[in-house]
């Protein structure tokens, strides 16, 4: 509280929790589709099978094989903008 006073910002609670749930309900949802896709790869593999043709699973929604971009790609990228500065 002595801070906040010198620098004139205040944390309100509600917002803040806000903040925190909207981020966790993210996290929760991301895993989630993650696990319904690893859980869907076999049945695919199957249906390819049993139609007797090769079924390659499909690449993640968010990998960058999908031409989306992982937190790995994502955080390599400003890494090396950071220490290119």
């Amino acid at each position: 509280m002595l801070a906040a006073a010198a620098s004139g910002v205040e944390l309100q609670m509600l917002p803040l929790l806000g903040g925190f749930f909207t981020y966790k309900l993210a996290v929760i949802g991301r895993w989630a589709a993650g696990e319904l896709a690893a859980w869907r790869a076999p049945a695919v593999a199957r249906a390819g099978d049993a139609a007797g043709r090769d079924a390659a699973p499909a690449p993640a929604a968010g990998s960058s094989e999908a031409g989306g971009y992982d937190a790995r790609s994502v955080d390599r990228v400003f890494n090396k903008g950071m220490l290119a500065r």
